[in-house]
């Protein structure tokens, strides 16, 4: 780990060097200088306090023009309120040894572990050096640091902690001339530099013989050491846990709190005053009592490190991540993949190599890299890529529907349709909208391989889907479903009368036909069967591709119906908005009878039929017309908007308070204070938005209790964390009203771990207590088995597992294709209602059930968990044992994404401030209700602002586009400045300078008007 702080300039010298250093008594404290700041001012050697306390008063050496040093005293800043000037004097990374290390090298005195540290801490600063700029003429150029290193070998408690300190001083050399440190890329950097300490410490101690086990996050513990004598003795670690814990935070997640939590539990300083020896036996005797515990170091693994092929490693260690980071969005931070490979590449091979694998697939171009553009069109800062094969991916997807254009047949003529119609709409006894016959029409009368249906919420589009069935059906057509989940898919059956399957069994399906089948002979005859690809939104462009090819290869016609403004798929990309965009493009260069033609239908605004009430139609109409701040705003006149902010307007006055006395810390040059006083306000709001989202979440709970079981609303909200905390609540409402009784009884509940594919595969990724499924049939057991997690083996790539009859295994996850789940322990009582979370067979039972079904205890006894699934005369009920694992939840508050495709009379709308809002939840929200909705919020203004906020997944076709427009905006500045002076045309580096200090002017506008915007203040006056 690397903490951050800032340096000051009065006894920092004694803290590092001096009798205030964590070191042994009698002994100078190992230091040195680093960067080529400090080497251009002829600093080498170890560090003398004199020397360093200069520098960190500001005061450097420059060479003049005759080559003799001069020194000069650089001045900071002018306070205009001081009426002086003011400077940092620099800053702290400290790099910390694993606790493993740690005891290796100083308990039993493991030299091989100490080198390792040393080399390894230096390459995570090499990191930061590689980011050191410095300020120059309002710019920000790369420069030389100017750093010193200190390395400590105890705790403020006294325990072995092997630490180095990195001063980082505020100046940088640019051609022998010191300027002030321009911080922020180093900054930015901290979390690559953590992650290449990490790698290059692993690399170092198996070139050793050390045996290591990396974590998720690659973090590094010397093999041999139990989690009890690391944690046991971590004691300064734990007091930080628990000073974080109590306000609800993170050392891992909250970094600034961390800082803050370690500044204020430092408590008594260590004192140097044992000797070596002394110090030893002390750690040693400590020890005793917890083992014999040394780490794994063998001949053979060091043998093994050096043969190991560090450039293949790095081929694999980048493809996973590629992999990793691509599954999700098509298009990502460039810095992660660097990241993400250092997490792959464990202990095989290093920064170096991962970097070279990097640019290697840059050059081939494979590996596509650009910057998002601002406002003007011209590239921005942040470095972004994507791979040819994914947008060759996604042009082979538009590319296959736009040759899909007149490759079938129609399903019958114009006036055949006409007569279908009629006799529909005869027997329904209503009519069917202008928009819902015109996608019907293109259905049945056109002749294209793929049409897509744009329908928006609420507009009749199985009604729409059950008279194509039925006119199909007529002419001998087969007409098939397939839909994103389980029960979807069972309503779209219900409503439409179309045998419909998951999109993933129906791919299973269409394999094995076309395998059976074998290829289609060129000119085959079309297949008369029509597939409709409902949620068609919610696919991913990989899943797009699948349903495109095996359509293809079997000789059918695909319908893809979605909307376009919902929720959109979890896989990487945007496949349905994509083939709409490009029909759309096509048909807009050709004539009006082109567009007319072209394979796309929308059901709109026009066609909605679920909402029934004044209120609610505004609404809806407000969203599809993209105004979501007055659609917000008419919901509020209406009443149905509640602010729960009580805690909020309370922690103002003092939230302040603290940011102005941080304000005044900063001005006088305690930069330390200033940034413990931010994250102590940091923290004081963070505590009141959760005690007013834990208000909200009440009267949330009150309001649903107090309802009618038949007039129970559909609770929505944005995260996972509150939908517990929703279900609990309500739980315990209906608990007081006896709806909820009898004995409890809790059940192991599994949910699915949220890892890729590429993690799966990795045991690094897992931890113990989880539970792994068998994905199918293998040697040690059949499909659907159930093993817990004792303990992960990264080093073989082995999980330790133990199987029901006890006995303990190795399975290789790469080898055998495992799902994981993570525990809970759901209380059940009778009338409880809950959620099945994935098609499974009940345990003990020969029930099937469906992901999101739902199911009601009747009671819980001896013999078991009674449940009913269903209602009525189609009910089914069983029984699953005691110690049964169930794959279920409460099922009294869902996410909005979970909920998409569902209708709900009235809705209840969590709008809580975690979690990402934007125009796809607002949509979704307000179109699942029928009568009414109301929304509880923490902050109308939030509430307000994020209403509309963009939720689009990344598209690979728009890094190309983009960096097109980078390329016409880089011409066009040549030619401008050519045109105003040919004699003087600018450098890259001038072009660069230039871009970099538009991008820090925008930069400082935006941040301006952050400070401007209301975000999420009160309304004092209520």
């Amino acid at each position: 780990m690397i903490s951050r702080s800032v340096l000051k300039s009065a006894g920092y010298s004694k803290h590092v060097l001096g009798e205030q250093a964590e070191y042994y008594s009698g002994e100078p404290v190992p230091s040195g200088w680093f960067g080529k700041g400090a080497e251009a001012m002829g600093l080498k050697g170890p560090v003398e306090a004199e020397a360093f306390d200069r520098l960190l008063a500001g005061i450097v050496r420059e060479r003049d023009e005759d080559g003799r040093w001069r020194e000069r005293q650089m001045v900071g800043k002018f306070d205009k309120e001081k009426g002086e000037f003011t400077r940092k004097s620099g800053f702290d990374f400290t790099v910390e040894a694993p606790k493993s290390v740690s005891v290796e090298a100083l308990v039993h005195g493991n030299k091989d572990a100490l080198e390792a540290f040393e080399k390894a801490s230096l390459a995570a600063m090499k990191v930061f050096e590689a980011e050191c700029r410095a300020r120059v003429k309002g710019s920000e150029v790369e420069a030389g640091m100017v750093g010193a290193w200190f390395d400590h070998i105890a705790s403020r408690a006294g325990q072995e902690h092997l630490h180095r300190h990195f001063a980082v001083l505020n100046m940088a050399e640019v051609d022998g001339k010191m300027y002030a440190l321009a911080e922020r890329e180093m900054f930015r950097a901290r979390r690559l530099a953590d992650h290449v300490f990490h790698n290059e410490l692993g690399n170092e101690l198996r070139a050793r013989g050390f045996a290591v086990q990396h974590d998720a996050e690659g973090r590094v513990e010397i093999e041999g050491y139990t989690r009890e004598t690391l944690e046991e003795r971590s004691r300064r670690r734990q007091q930080i846990k628990e000073e974080l814990s109590s306000a609800g935070l993170s050392i891992e997640k909250d970094r600034g709190a961390a800082e803050a939590a370690r500044a204020k539990t430092a408590g008594k300083k260590f004192v140097r005053e044992s000797a070596r020896d002394e110090m030893q036996s002390r750690w040693q005797a400590e020890h005793a009592p917890l083992g014999a515990e040394r780490g794994v170091q063998t001949p053979e693994i060091a043998a093994e490190a050096k043969a190991e092929d560090r450039a293949a490693r790095a081929r694999e260690a980048v493809a996973a991540a590629i992999d990793h980071l691509t599954e999700r969005e098509m298009v990502q931070d460039a810095k992660k993949l660097r990241v993400e490979a250092l997490k792959f590449a464990g202990d095989k091979t290093g920064f170096s190599e991962i970097k070279a694998e990097i640019e290697r697939l840059r050059a081939s171009g494979e590996l596509i890299i650009g910057r998002p553009p601002r406002e003007d069109g011209r590239p921005g800062g942040v470095e972004i890529f994507t791979t040819r094969s994914l947008l060759e991916l996604e042009k082979s997807n538009q590319d296959k529907v736009r040759g899909g254009r007149q490759q079938h047949e129609a399903v019958m003529t114009l006036p055949e349709f006409s007569v279908a119609l009629e006799k529909f709409e005869s027997r329904k006894g209503f009519s069917l909208s202008a928009e819902q016959r015109a996608a019907a029409r293109m259905i049945l009368v056109g002749g294209d391989r793929f049409q897509v249906v744009q329908g928006a919420a609420g507009t009749g589009k199985t009604t729409m889907l059950e008279f194509v069935r039925e006119a199909a059906e007529s002419r001998g057509w087969k007409v098939t479903g397939h839909s994103n989940g389980s029960e979807q898919a069972q309503k779209m059956e219900e409503e439409s009368g179309i045998k419909t399957t998951t999109t993933a069994a129906h791919l299973i399906d269409a394999r094995k036909q076309i395998q059976e089948e074998g290829a289609r002979p060129e000119g085959a005859p079309p297949v008369r069967e029509l597939r409709i690809m409902d949620e068609a939104s919610m696919a991913g462009t990989k899943q797009m591709r699948d349903v495109i090819s095996t359509t293809e290869q079997s000789g059918a016609r695909s319908v893809f119906l979605g909307d376009k403004l919902q929720h959109q798929s979890v896989e990487a990309g945007r496949a349905f908005e994509q083939l709409q965009e490009r029909i759309r493009g096509e048909a807009a260069k050709d004539d009006e009878k082109a567009q007319a033609h072209a394979p796309v239908a929308v059901l709109g605004k026009d066609s909605i039929r679920r909402q029934k009430t004044d209120t609610l139609r505004e609404a809806v109409s407000l969203i599809l017309d993209k105004k979501e701040k007055e659609a917000i705003d008419a919901l509020d006149r209406a009443g149905k908007v509640t602010e729960v902010g009580d805690a909020q307007r309370a922690a103002q006055p003092k939230i302040e308070a603290l940011r102005a006395k941080a304000d005044e810390s900063a001005k006088s040059g305690d930069a330390e204070k200033a940034t413990e006083l931010r994250e102590k306000a940091r923290t004081l709001a963070k505590t009141a938005r959760a005690d007013d989202n834990k208000a909200a979440i009440g009267a949330i709970a009150k309001m649903q209790a107090g309802l009618a079981p038949d007039a129970r609303r559909l609770i929505l909200t944005a995260t996972n964390s509150d939908r517990l905390a929703l279900n609990e609540a309500v739980r315990a409402e209906l608990k007081k009203t006896g709806e909820i009784h009898g004995p409890q009884r809790s059940h192991d509940a599994l949910r699915s771990v949220d890892i890729t594919g590429a993690q799966a595969k990795r045991a690094q990724f897992y931890e113990a207590g989880w539970i792994v499924e068998t994905a199918r049939d293998t040697k040690i057991a059949a499909r659907g088995a159930q093993f817990e997690v004792l303990r992960v083996d990264s080093r073989m790539n082995h999980l330790i597992v133990k199987g029901a009859d006890g006995n303990e295994l190795r399975v290789d996850p790469k080898r055998i294709a495992v799902q994981a789940f993570e525990k809970d322990r759901p209380v059940l009582q009778a009338g409880d209602r809950i959620r099945w979370t994935q098609n499974h067979m009940l345990p003990g039972t020969d029930v099937r059930v469906r992901n999101g079904q739902q199911a009601t205890v009747e009671r819980i006894d001896e013999q078991g968990t009674h449940v009913r699934i269903g209602e009525g005369t189609k009910a089914q009920r069983v029984t699953f044992a005691p110690e049964a694992a169930i794959k279920a939840t409460h099922a009294y508050a869902s996410t909005s994404h979970a909920a998409q495709g569902k209708t709900q009379n009235a809705i209840i709308h969590h709008n809580p401030d975690a979690g990402k809002h934007g125009a796809r939840e607002s949509y979704v929200n307000v179109t699942r209700a029928v009568d009414d909705i109301h929304i509880f919020t923490s902050s109308k203004n939030l509430l307000r602002d994020s209403a509309g906020a963009e939720q689009n997944k990344t598209a690979a076709m728009d890094l190309e586009r983009d960096r097109k427009a980078a390329r016409e905006a880089f011409a066009k500045d040549l030619a401008a400045m050519a045109a105003t002076n040919p004699r003087s045309m600018p450098t890259m580096a001038e072009l660069e300078a230039k871009r970099q200090a538009e991008a820090e002017a925008q930069r400082q506008a935006e941040l301006a008007a952050q400070k401007q915007k209301p975000g999420r203040d009160f309304d004092h006056s209520r």
